[in-house]
């Protein structure tokens, strides 16, 4: 274990160019350029716990019309569980290419799981490409990288590289394409990722435990793939259809569902509801409306939310099962030139009660994007992308880091999960284990 102030020599090459993706995408897209760095010091992760959580459940939606709520900011949590964020009280993620380990007590201590140069060398990577993605998984044992195959990814295509953290088992895996990692089945046999494509993207389950580790299961071209609560099915939409697969990809059942074009964003904790979004819209306009049904699509509950023109890109339940949290643009963010997901708020399914909340993103920030929430729901995760400066005649970024914003604290402002100065962070995973 490094306590704090330990040095910690990490040869990465953090900086490069915005790549700002259109508006309704789903995903942040960062070119980075490699340069050396000097050794530097990487301070140990900081936070606070917070003394709330979420209220208890209530009952299922029934049918009602249409409501249009008025922001309130009457919500109050019951007393929050320990640790901080619902898991252990540690996360593991990637900062600079090195595997993590972070503790969030208040001793604040980091463990490094897999240096840099033990990465390249056990996976014979020769070139580290402008553009990376990644993902720990829950347990913090099994990673999945993904590195372009050439250097400023002009071709978006590369390989993903599938590992445990001793490198007994690797797996690599020609992608046609950036993947934009969504999660991890609860016992580790899945990792679950899609292409992006322009009206639909393409869905892949990779097997991550034997047999057949590494193998690639294609789902197919579809708007939303969530896990179910079981973990061990999962669902899918495409046009009027809601299909539940299975973790090899066969289908299990079938739903039609014709009230609107995103029947099933995300499914409730007690796998009782579905809430969807109205996703694919004019450009120029908004999505205000999001959609609450059981899950045979025979009942539903239509609400609006209270910004007519902010476009809604994710939702998800918090563990209470009444409460979805809204991710997405305000109408004020749409003009502009960079990718800032800042419109946050709480909606109360029940009620059709919303409670806007104000990020107050840092000026600087160019994009910023939803990583998810913490276990406990008390957190919305983001990460932030600084500010171009220029260098060598080139305008490079000055970084991305992990930002954690209360839900249910008056007056919250965002701050960072982590002290590490000048790196390149990933979402974090709140480790289980």
């Amino acid at each position: 274990m490094k306590k704090m102030y330990f040095l910690l020599i990490l040869v990465l090459v953090i900086g490069g160019c915005a790549k700002v993706p259109q508006t309704g995408e789903q995903q942040l897209q960062v070119t980075v350029s490699e340069q050396v760095q000097p050794p530097i010091e990487l301070p140990s992760a900081t936070a606070t716990q917070n003394p709330t959580d979420t209220p208890p459940p209530t009952s299922t939606a029934t049918s009602t019309p249409t409501i249009t709520p008025t922001p309130t900011t009457t919500l109050t949590p019951t007393p929050a569980s320990t640790p901080f964020g619902g898991g252990n009280g540690k996360v593991s993620m990637m900062v600079n290419i090195n595997v993590v380990e972070v503790s969030l007590d208040e001793n604040s201590d980091f463990d490094i799981i897999v240096p840099f140069d033990t990465l390249l060398e056990e996976l014979k990577i020769e070139q580290l490409s402008s553009y990376r993605t990644d993902s720990v998984s829950p347990k913090g044992d099994l990673v999945a990288f993904w590195n372009c195959a050439t250097e400023y990814c002009d071709t978006e295509r590369g390989t993903l590289y599938l590992f445990n953290t001793n490198f007994n088992k690797t797996a690599e895996i020609d992608v046609p394409g950036v993947p934009y990692f969504i999660g991890w089945s609860p016992d580790e046999s899945r990792l679950l990722y899609y292409l992006g494509s322009t009206m639909a993207d393409d869905y892949y389950l990779v097997k991550t435990q034997d047999p057949g580790f590494g193998e690639l299961i294609k789902l197919g071209r579809l708007v939303d793939v969530a896990w179910g609560p079981d973990g061990q099915t999962l669902y899918g939409q495409t046009g009027g259809k809601v299909f539940q697969y299975d973790t090899d990809g066969e289908e299990l059942k079938t739903w039609t569902c014709n009230f609107n074009n995103d029947c099933m964003h995300d499914l409730s904790p007690d796998g009782k509801r579905f809430a969807g979004i109205q996703k694919h819209v004019p450009t120029g306009q908004g999505n205000p409306t999001i959609v609450i049904s059981n899950t045979e699509f025979t009942d539903k509950k239509t609400i609006r939310i209270s910004e007519d023109k902010a476009l809604i890109i994710y939702l998800a339940w918090l563990p209470d099962n009444r409460h979805v949290v809204l991710v997405g643009e305000s109408a004020k963010q749409r003009t502009r030139r960079f990718y800032r997901l800042d419109y946050l708020s709480i909606l109360d399914v029940d009620t059709g009660e919303e409670r806007s909340i104000n990020l107050s993103i840092a000026d600087d920030v160019e994009n910023f994007t939803f990583c998810g929430l913490t276990p406990d729901g008390m957190h919305a995760v983001y990460l932030a992308v600084g500010g171009r400066v220029k260098e060598q005649g080139r305008l490079l970024m000055s970084g991305r880091t992990v930002m954690l914003h209360p839900l249910w604290e008056e007056n919250a402002e965002l701050v960072r999960l982590t002290d590490f100065e000048d790196v390149w962070e990933s979402c974090p995973s709140w480790l289980v284990k």
